[in-house]
C-alpha cells in the first residue's frame, strides 16, 4: 500500500529496477538505492550511494529512506 515505504537496493540492476517498477505500480512508497544514476517512475525517490559495504553508507541510506520493508 502507499503508506508502506520499501526500500530497493540495488536498484539499478536488472532485478532491481523491476522490482522498483512493480512497487510503484502497486502503490508503494518506494526509495531506490544504486551506485550509478538510473531512471525510476515518477514518484520514487533515489538515494544515491557509493558503496554499501561501508557500514556508514549503509546506515545513511537507511537513514534517509526509514523503510518499513527492505529488497536486496
Amino acid at each position: 500500500s502507499a503508506t508502506t515505504r520499501v526500500l530497493v537496493l540495488g536498484a539499478s540492476g536488472m532485478l532491481g529496477s523491476a522490482v522498483v517498477a512493480r512497487l510503484d505500480a502497486e502503490g508503494f512508497a518506494v526509495h531506490a538505492a544504486a551506485r550509478t544514476p538510473l531512471p525510476v517512475p515518477r514518484g520514487v525517490v533515489t538515494i544515491p550511494t557509493a558503496d554499501l559495504t561501508a557500514c556508514d553508507e549503509l546506515a545513511r541510506v537507511f537513514t534517509a529512506a526509514t523503510p518499513e520493508v527492505g529488497v536486496n
